[in-house]
């Protein structure tokens, strides 16, 4: 798909748990280039490009947030899949790409990881697991440092634990460096989840602050708050890194 749009495509590229939705969120509530709402019985993912749908057979998958002039990107993979780079310069056409990760303390971000993904998985072998992180044999602590690793100096990052607290850094931050437009008034943060169903989704889009993410259940699986603590030094170090490269 081709076209002649000349706005901006803000790709939010991250990994599992560490903040898309919420930056996604972000992005959507507080610039003037995303603020188009979906109707309330339209699928949340119309209000993105899911970039990691694409597959090698299918030569277009375009929702109608596509068809819009700016729009927001979502992937998790774009670092390690060459075919999904080729596949966003295809649908950015002339508009302008600015790619922007979310980051969070790692032990919290594995911590997210382990309890939505991984419950099985005990705290202290949570960073040598594979189990659902990706299908490629890759341990969570390998696919970490390799996705940071490619992130840092090239992509714009944001501290979104940081940014929760305190948004108006944050969204002055995001704003300057992507080239976006505030909406007036103060931050906006994403609706706190009062249901984990479809009807908290309902409820958040009849009052006006719909979530890019419809969360479902996950079959009544009880976890513990055991905390992850790291150890390995090359995750230490990426934390380190992430901390002093993010914009604000």
């Amino acid at each position: 798909m081709t076209d002649n749009y000349s706005g901006v495509a803000v790709v939010v590229c991250s990994l599992p748990r560490s903040g898309t939705h919420f930056l996604i969120d972000i992005l959507r509530l507080n610039y003037r280039e995303f603020s188009w709402r979906p109707k309330v019985w339209q699928s949340s993912e119309t209000l993105y490009y899911n970039l990691d749908r694409i597959q090698p057979e299918q030569s277009d998958w375009s929702p109608a947030s596509i068809a819009r002039r700016n729009f927001i990107v979502k992937t998790h993979e774009l670092p390690f899949e060459s075919g999904l780079q080729k596949h966003l310069r295809a649908v950015a056409g002339k508009r302008r790409v600015e790619i922007v990760t979310p980051v969070r303390p790692l032990a919290d971000q594995m911590a997210s990881y382990r309890r939505y993904s991984a419950p099985d998985v005990p705290a202290a072998e949570i960073a040598g697991s594979d189990d659902r992180y990706y299908d490629d044999g890759r341990s969570v602590s390998e696919v970490i440092t390799q996705f940071y690793e490619a992130a840092i100096g090239r992509y714009t990052l944001v501290d979104v634990v940081g940014g929760a607290k305190d948004p108006e850094p944050m969204l002055d931050a995001i704003g300057k460096t992507l080239g976006l437009t505030r909406n007036p008034g103060p931050a906006r943060l994403p609706p706190r989840r009062t249901s984990s169903d479809w009807r908290g989704e309902l409820k958040s889009r009849l009052t006006g602050r719909p979530s890019s993410e419809l969360i479902v259940t996950h079959g009544g699986v009880t976890t513990t708050k055991e905390p992850v603590v790291i150890t390995d030094p090359a995750l230490l170090e990426i934390d380190r890194k992430l901390a002093e490269a993010c914009i604000f």
